[in-house]
């Protein structure tokens, strides 16, 4: 039997089917993403995160224990679309320098 539930409806996401949906998903995002990481042998991960979602901030945490088995380097950009006020273009440009400066110990070039 296969569980549907709608995630984003309130009171939804707290029932037990819909819990066994994302936990299941969340582990087959993180398995493809290893995945592609292997197949072209990717030395870093990027992803945005939007600061006003818990849920990219779920999915972060996920990704980070998933990382650290691997020991893959990841950054995790933060950004609001829809305010650049609360993070500025130039704000994210700062956090891949920093990443790159001492994660992965690259110079920059300009």
């Amino acid at each position: 039997m296969i569980h549907i539930c709608w995630v984003n409806l309130p009171f939804g996401r707290n029932h037990p089917a819909c819990l066994e949906f994302v936990v299941s998903m969340s582990f087959a995002i993180t398995s493809d993403l290893f995945y592609i990481c292997g197949r072209f042998s990717v030395d870093m991960i990027w992803m945005a995160g939007h600061v006003g979602r818990k849920n990219t901030m779920a999915l972060t945490g996920m990704f980070r224990e998933k990382r650290r088995e691997r020991n893959m380097p990841l950054l995790n950009i933060r950004y609001d679309l829809s305010d650049t006020r609360v993070v500025s273009p130039e704000d994210m440009r700062q956090q891949v320098r920093e990443f790159m400066e001492t994660v992965m110990g690259e110079r920059r070039l300009v």
